[in-house]
């Protein structure tokens, strides 16, 4: 009978030691593969989507990209104001959450300088913010794949990558046009892949909690989602610094607005 117990005992000591089994990472080239096939999805399907609701993020990134400004007077024609954006004293500012538009004006940026376009000519061009809000949604695509990459065989991350390309407004919508929730969902999946190694690196609980601030810039009903990444930490210290990173990041877009418009909400919500 000792002799049964002791070889219980050490089977169970066996399979509590056993490396548990996980998917092979998938292969670079695969995931090459399919960002480049979600390229094609959203930038060669010949289609644009934009509206009244984006020409002051498509305006600020245009201005950004050609005079440093947030004033988006240099990228309007003279006279011209949208409903998505306010005069405030001298200068036109955008109404609605200015994030989109930030993330968009490096390409704005290097369309000026390859195309010579001039801030206006941005503006009007839709092939431009086409172009930006494709690669935007490629982008937050890139760090789904990133974190899909170490935990799912290759047949899981397929359909997980299908299912989010296809079956939501990625392709409809976001990937058409610099709309507000295209910027959000940039800054949330970043927030995601920062709090992959939260736990083992304290600055990157920091920085995932900048990155959902910075959400709520695109998009303020974000803030409702903050406790979703909130949750997925382990250990106060580590809630704490992502806590933190999103109060900074908030906190800044309240100054903003209050510089702005007088109002914490802004222009979008007052």
């Amino acid at each position: 009978m000792a002799l049964g117990k002791w070889e219980s005992v050490r089977d169970q000591g066996a399979m509590s030691t056993a490396p548990s089994k996980r998917p092979r990472p998938l292969p670079w080239s695969a995931v090459l593969s399919l960002l480049i096939a979600t390229v094609l999805i959203f930038y060669a399907n010949g289609r644009s989507l934009s509206s009244g609701d984006n020409v002051g993020t498509v305006a600020l990134a245009a201005s950004l990209a050609t005079t440093a400004s947030f004033d988006l007077s240099p990228a309007l024609s003279e006279g011209r104001l949208e409903y998505s954006i306010r005069q405030v004293g001298d200068f036109r500012r955008i109404a609605f959450p200015p994030g989109t538009g930030i993330l968009a004006a490096p390409i704005y940026g290097l369309a000026h300088w390859v195309g010579g376009l001039s801030a206006t000519a941005l503006v009007t061009d839709t092939r431009v913010e086409k172009a930006a809000a494709a690669f935007l949604s490629i982008l937050a695509v890139s760090c789904f794949l990133l974190l899909a990459r170490e935990r799912w065989s290759l047949a899981s991350t397929l359909a997980a990558t299908a299912l989010l390309v296809a079956g939501t407004p990625l392709l409809t919508t976001l990937s058409q046009g610099l709309w507000s929730h295209t910027g959000e969902l940039v800054a949330l999946a970043v927030c995601l892949l920062l709090l992959r190694d939260s736990g083992s690196r304290a600055n990157r609980g920091l920085a995932a909690g900048l990155a959902a601030g910075f959400a709520v810039w695109c998009r303020p009903t974000a803030i409702l989602l903050l406790p979703i990444p909130l949750a997925m930490l382990a250990g106060r210290r580590a809630r704490y610094r992502f806590a933190a990173g999103a109060l900074l990041g908030i906190g800044a877009l309240v100054l903003l607005n209050l510089a702005w418009f007088g109002s914490p909400t802004g222009a979008y919500g007052g």
